[in-house]
């Protein structure tokens, strides 16, 4: 599973038919665990990915939102689980 690295931000103003309209450039870079094999046995390394994506700031926010849920989730799951574990 790819685990997030780092993030980054650039900010934009983008001339779209005669107006200035916002926008975000986001990236986001992965990890990743590479198992292989070679002469001397299995090898492990890390491979890296950036995902670059362009959104506007409202849409960013909507997506923020929806990542804080997911979070809201989550911890609620755990707190019914963690009563049943020994």
């Amino acid at each position: 599973m790819k685990e997030i690295v780092t993030t980054s931000a650039n900010f934009l103003a983008l001339l779209e038919d005669g107006k200035l309209t916002p926008q975000l450039e986001i990236g986001i870079t992965t990890s990743e665990v590479e198992y292989g094999l070679d002469y001397q046995g299995v090898t492990k390394s890390r491979a890296c990915q950036t995902i670059r994506f362009s959104v506007d700031p409202e849409r960013l926010r909507t997506m923020a939102n929806g990542f804080i849920k997911f979070a809201d989730d989550c911890d609620e799951e755990f707190e019914k689980v963690k009563g049943q574990l020994p």
